[in-house]
């Protein structure tokens, strides 16, 4: 556990409420990110939104399942599996009698599902900027292999 003096919980506090992330906090406090967040949180510190997450899609997703329980609702029982065809949307909706029910609504163009399921169904990953990854090393092996 990491200790804690006053300066460093002052110090902690105007960085927190300038919006420094818990990362760049630790580093200049010479601590890890977790012991930031622990500390925030056992000093009730208001709670902030992760800058990476981005909140839209959490957003629209809570509409998507709005309109998928509006689909739902109004196809009450939806299509058997034998009922299926090729082109109806195959997102379970539940089981009468035994029997599994999909939503049968006519489905998008790419996929198995109607554009309301799709879009529960599949969430877009945000933009990431990978490194490039390292040209891997050959093994011992590998190197008797080629001398051989």
């Amino acid at each position: 556990m990491f200790p804690w003096t006053d300066e460093q919980i002052e110090t902690l506090k105007s960085l927190w409420a300038a919006g420094l992330s818990c990362k760049e906090i630790g580093r200049k406090l010479g601590c890890s990110k977790n012991a930031v967040v622990g500390k925030a949180h056992r000093l009730k510190l208001q709670q902030r939104r992760n800058p990476n997450h981005p909140s839209h899609l959490i957003t629209a997703r809570l509409k998507a399942r709005e309109a998928a329980k509006q689909i739902a609702a109004a196809s009450a029982f939806g299509a058997s599996l034998l009922q299926l065809e090729p082109g109806m949307c195959r997102w379970p909706v539940g089981s009468e009698a035994g029997q599994h029910r999909f939503c049968g609504h006519a489905k998008r163009e790419e996929g198995p599902y109607c554009a309301a399921h799709a879009a529960i169904a599949y969430i877009p990953a945000p933009h990431r900027v990978r490194e490039p990854k390292e040209a891997p090393r050959p093994s011992a092996s590998a190197q008797w292999i080629e001398a051989a």
